[in-house]
């Protein structure tokens, strides 16, 4: 499990998930997915990438995976700060239940 997903996965805990119940667990990771499906598509990117990384992966070979993506030149400062907005909305999103509900995520108008 990368740092991102422990970020996420503590946000969970705080919200009054079970790690013990596999169902929460399976939930609270398709709500995740959900979420990163209606980031916006340069936050998209960085995040998915980030969320996808093994444990010991650094920002810098992912730099170079999401600059070949999107066919420019990426500073890791810029993919951090994505990363951390699309964490920060999630993490309030997980925070606020919404994966316990079965609400659908929808769209932040403050991430870009």
């Amino acid at each position: 499990m990368n740092r991102l997903q422990r970020r996420l996965f503590r946000a969970f805990l705080t919200a009054g998930g079970d790690l013990a119940e596999a169902a929460e667990v399976e939930r609270v990771i398709r709500y995740i997915e959900g979420m990163i499906s209606v980031l916006p598509h340069k936050t998209r990117n960085a995040f998915e990438l980030a969320w996808r990384a093994d444990r010991t992966t650094t920002y810098g070979p992912l730099v170079g995976q999401l600059s070949e993506f999107e066919g420019g030149e990426v500073r890791t400062l810029a993919m951090r700060q994505r990363v951390s907005r699309a964490a920060r909305t999630i993490e309030e999103a997980i925070r606020c239940g919404d994966w316990r509900r079965g609400v659908a995520p929808r769209p932040r108008s403050r991430v870009r």
